[in-house]
This record gives structure tokens, C-alpha cells and sequence, in this order.
């Protein structure tokens, strides 16, 4: 069995590399508003959870420069049902890197 011990560092003190950053909450690096998944259930915007670049030990993705994001509806608490895996008010993502 493989495990990984995450190192944590505050953001003030790091650079922002764009969508490669890995990063837990704040705004998702390299993709715009529009982009982002909607809530089936209210169809607001989801908030943007954390995001992970790929990595072959780690977290393959199949191809270097993809990013896994996870989103979660917080338009309306406890309303839309984001503890179910199907109902549409939380997401994963995974997107190729820009062009």
C-alpha cells in the first residue's frame, strides 16, 4: 500500500502557478466563471471545493497538465442535496490544459 503525506503551505506565501496550483478552496486557477458546473437541483453556480494536478503516482489522470477539480452547490444550504452522488448539486471535473 502507497501513501501520500500532503505538506500544506498558506497561499499568501506561495506563487500561483494558474491551473497547476493544487489548492483547497478560493477560486479555481484557469477557468472562467461561465465554465463552471451548475446545480441540477437550483441551477446556481457550484462552489469550487479543491482542485489536484495530475500526477502518475499520485493522481493519474492519464495525461500531464490535466487538473481534477470538485465542486458543491452552496446557493441554498441544506436544500440542494449534495450528500447524494446523484443528484446533481456537487461535480468532479477534470479539464486538459489550455492551448
Amino acid at each position: 500500500m502507497r501513501f501520500f503525506k500532503p505538506i500544506v503551505v498558506y497561499a499568501q506565501s506561495v506563487d500561483s502557478d494558474g491551473a497547476a496550483a493544487e489548492r483547497f478552496g478560493g477560486l479555481p486557477a484557469g477557468i472562467d466563471t461561465e465554465q463552471w458546473p451548475r446545480c441540477s437541483e437550483c441551477g446556481g453556480p457550484m462552489s469550487h471545493i479543491c482542485q489536484f494536478r495530475h500526477d502518475v503516482s499520485r493522481l493519474d489522470l492519464g495525461a500531464e497538465g490535466r487538473v481534477l477539480r470538485m465542486w458543491q452547490c452552496e446557493n441554498n444550504p441544506g436544500l440542494c442535496e449534495t450528500w447524494s452522488a446523484t443528484s446533481g448539486a456537487n461535480a468532479v471535473t477534470i479539464s486538459d490544459p489550455p492551448e
